[in-house]
């Protein structure tokens, strides 16, 4: 289970609230949580990540604004299951990866990568994956990882132009559209984007 953006108090009392019993129900193997804005909109404390890991949460992910809360800095080297994007330069705290195995003794790989479309200048997220994925002898690419995991599903959260260009590489790589979730950034009230054409990446 995927939840995020997380934005607030708000958000993250109904995670905390719903998540034990939602995964109990569900008998979920493994909960990811997008948590960068969960601080009132601007990053996210230790205390935060430590309530969403009592009601169920695996893994924390978060984004351009994991800095926001200056405590999260000397916390983030000790929490291996709260990630920052993992093509920030190097020598940046924390890391970008995690593997967490479920109660069925099953290895599930989280990676947290950063676009840099309408973002701050990072390294280039297919280098990073590639580094990673090779260092783990899971494959080089997007391609190789759908190639070995035909049956995966990607998860996708953000802007419309972000969403478009993400989903557009993952089409032009062989995803079918019903491998594709998304989740987009918008207006309440306003009209949902078009479906992402196929494109070049």
């Amino acid at each position: 289970l995927f939840l995020g953006d997380l934005v607030g108090r708000n958000a993250r009392d109904a995670v905390i609230a719903q998540l034990p019993q939602l995964r109990a129900e569900r008998r979920i193997d493994c909960v990811i949580v997008n948590a960068e804005n969960a601080a009132n909109g601007f990053g996210i404390t230790p205390q935060i990540c430590q309530d969403l890991y009592a009601a169920g949460a695996d893994v924390i992910t978060t984004g351009n604004h994991i800095w926001d809360q200056r405590e999260i800095i000397p916390h983030i080297e000790r929490d291996p299951k709260l990630l920052r994007p993992l093509n920030f330069p190097e020598g940046t705290p924390g890391r970008g990866a995690t593997i967490v195995e479920t109660a069925r003794g099953q290895k599930v790989m989280v990676v947290n990568i950063m676009a840099r479309l309408f973002m701050d200048a990072l390294d280039d997220p297919f280098a990073a994956l590639d580094k990673l994925l090779k260092f783990h002898r899971l494959g080089g690419d997007v391609q190789a990882i759908v190639r070995q995991f035909p049956g995966a599903l990607f998860f996708l959260c953000g802007s419309d132009d972000f969403m478009a260009a993400v989903s557009g590489c993952l089409r032009a790589s062989g995803v079918p559209q019903e491998r594709i979730r998304t989740e987009f950034f918008t207006v309440a009230g306003a009209k949902p984007p078009a479906p992402a054409k196929v494109a070049k990446c």
